[in-house]
This record gives C-alpha cells, structure tokens and sequence, in this order.
C-alpha cells in the first residue's frame, strides 16, 4: 500500500489503519471523527479501569492496570470498568482522548495503567513499550511488543 495522509477531507478503510498502523508509515491529522468500531474485544475487570488505559490479561483472564515496571500492555480500555464489568478493549485504532502532550507526540507505556510521552529507559527491570502517537485529540494506538530492559 503506498503512503498516504489523512486529514478530515478524505476517510481511511480498516484495513488501510490497520496496515499503516503495522508499518507506522501514517502521518498528517487525523479525522475528528475516528473511533475504535473494529478489533474490539471484551474482558472482566479485575480493578478499576478508566477510558484510554493500558491494560494487561492477567493469569485468570481478567484486565488489570499494565505497568512499566512488571505488567506490559496488552491492551487499551475503550470504557471505564468496575471491578467485575466487562468493557471493551482493543489493541489498534484510533480514540479521542485529551492528553497533555504535545502535538505529533510518540506515546509509550507508563505506570499503574498511564500513558506518557516520556520514555524510561534507564531503570533496570523496565519495560519499554510503545503505544501509539497522539495529534489533534486522537491516539493513534497499536500495541507494540514490548522490549524488557
């Protein structure tokens, strides 16, 4: 597929996010209107999750709070959740989120379920892991492997 931008005069099919999202070939504004309606999945909380946090399956299955130190991402959370709902996640897309970031920000893996624009890569037993770029109000996420440091 060839490089492409996006801004809110033209649209982007599924698979061409999904494919630039793998190639991290994307760039320009993204669409107001982007939402996540694809590659939803649904999972039991195990804590307290609030919308846009990284969320991880822990050993019984349920969602818990991905964290730098010890828990990589598996997920981001589309909705708050209780302990005990069910809310949806997914691993790639697009939300509308209002960080404090600075535009075209490069977003990794914080603490306690966070997100940052700061990556900590000189602690040992460290998690490095990008998320996504945040522009405009939208996150552009897609999960990537993390790498233990």
């Amino acid at each position: 597929m060839p490089f492409f931008s996006l801004n809110k005069a033209n649209s982007i099919t599924e698979e061409q996010l999904a494919y630039h999202l793998r190639k991290k070939t994307f760039s320009g504004v993204v669409a107001q209107t982007a939402t996540t309606e694809f590659y939803k999945e649904k999972y039991v909380c195990d804590e307290e999750v609030s919308y846009a946090d990284a969320v991880f399956l822990n050993s019984n299955g349920r969602l818990e709070k991905a964290d730098i130190n010890n828990k990589p991402a598996d997920f981001l959370a589309l909705e708050i959740g209780q302990v005990g709902s069910l809310i949806a996640v997914s691993r790639v897309g697009v939300i509308s989120v209002n960080f404090n970031f600075p535009e075209n920000s490069v977003i990794f893996l914080g603490t306690n379920g966070t997100l940052t624009d700061t990556p900590n890569i000189n602690s040992s037993n460290i998690i490095f892991q990008k998320i996504g770029k945040y522009a405009n109000g939208m996150l552009i996420f897609n999960i990537e492997s993390p790498y233990f440091l």
